[in-house]
């Protein structure tokens, strides 16, 4: 997480710088390019001066390495042109600049040259005599000012990258920070962000339910265990007796009128075991879910009704009297189960009260 913080803050970071950077040198670019018009229309004001004033000879003495000089005559024929034989340029009346000039004595224009095969701005002055001078300058590109601002652009860019870096890596880890030092004992506790009020809430429920579900895997361990002892103590005592009857029995030590009796006990004493392994394998049944068991609404008092009745040749054996008080009630819950706990119950007390 850490590491996709870090990697998206200086994504960010030098999305934003390479974004300022064309916006800057948009700007630039602008700026430059009416400054060298600003420039271009003082230096063609300059020359018309001085051609008002001195005439044709005044030419001969202007420093043009920058820029052409064009004198166009009043029916458009070029008249003179510092960087090309008058003899093969067209007539420049039709020239954008050159119109202006005539109609409101100053004209510009920005356009590609055929000539010279370059882009230059155009700057135009309609003189006394009706003639124009123009000047021109080739226009600067945006790679030449990126030329020139290469080196300075490089300086900042290693700097906002180094910075970028260092940002990045110091945010994403104040960012992790909280998370990693969540206490997942004790969750909501971290106040740290709001957003993950939630996952935090939903954290500290689950381990609320897996403490009381440790809790009662530990209790059903205690019971499993001590269910365990009952039942082994349980078996041992019919296994005891049928172990004995039996070599009684095979030690011929039983007398015939005894026989019967020694017989009947064995029985009654398999008997027994065999409810204890039924009951036993009916918890079994009934820990794994028991599915065959379906939740049904039951009446309660009849569900007692058949217990007590099942039950009264026993308690009559016994010398006890068993009976039946209440109304019908209906609950929800497994028949089954419920029959054999009331049973059960009764069961137990006619024996052992």
């Amino acid at each position: 997480m850490t590491k996709k913080i870090f990697r998206s803050i200086c994504i960010a970071i030098l999305a934003v710088f390479l974004i300022t950077v064309s916006i800057i040198f948009f700007i630039l670019y602008n700026y430059f390019s009416q400054l060298e018009k600003e420039q271009l229309r003082n230096q063609v004001e300059i020359i018309a001066n001085g051609l008002e004033n001195e005439g044709e000879d005044f030419l001969d003495y202007v420093e043009s390495d920058d820029i052409r000089i064009t004198w166009i005559g009043t029916d458009g024929t070029v008249l003179y042109d510092n960087e090309a034989d008058i003899g093969d340029m067209e007539n420049h009346i039709q020239r954008e600049e050159v119109q202006e000039a005539l109609e409101s004595g100053y004209g510009e224009s920005s356009r590609y040259s055929d000539t010279l095969t370059i882009s230059f701005n155009y700057c135009a002055i309609l003189l006394s005599d009706g003639t124009v001078i123009r000047a021109a300058e080739a226009q600067s590109s945006v790679w030449a000012l990126l030329l020139r601002l290469v080196p300075y652009v490089a300086v900042i860019a290693v700097i906002a990258v180094v910075a970028a870096l260092i940002v990045s890596y110091l945010l994403s880890r104040k960012l992790v920070k909280p998370l990693n030092e969540v206490d997942l004992d004790n969750p909501l506790e971290q106040d740290e962000y709001k957003e993950l009020r939630p996952l935090l809430v939903r954290i500290d429920t689950q381990k609320k339910q897996l403490e009381k579900d440790r809790e009662t895997l530990h209790r059903t361990d205690e019971i499993r265990q001590e269910f365990t002892a009952n039942v082994s103590h349980e078996l041992k005592t019919p296994l005891h007796s049928i172990s004995g009857y039996s070599e009684l029995m095979a030690a011929g030590l039983v007398q015939p009128d005894d026989m019967q009796r020694f017989s009947k006990k064995i029985y009654n004493e398999s008997k027994r075991m065999t409810t204890l392994v039924d009951d036993i394998l009916y918890l079994g049944k009934l820990d794994a879910g028991a599915n065959d068991m379906m939740w049904e609404i039951t009446d309660l008092y009849e569900i007692a009704k058949t217990a007590v009745e099942a039950l009264e040749p026993v308690a009559a054996k016994a010398g006890i009297e068993i009976t039946l008080s209440g109304e019908h009630t209906d609950i929800h819950g497994i028949p089954q189960l419920l029959n054999s706990i009331i049973y059960n119950f009764c069961d137990n007390a006619i024996k052992y009260n």
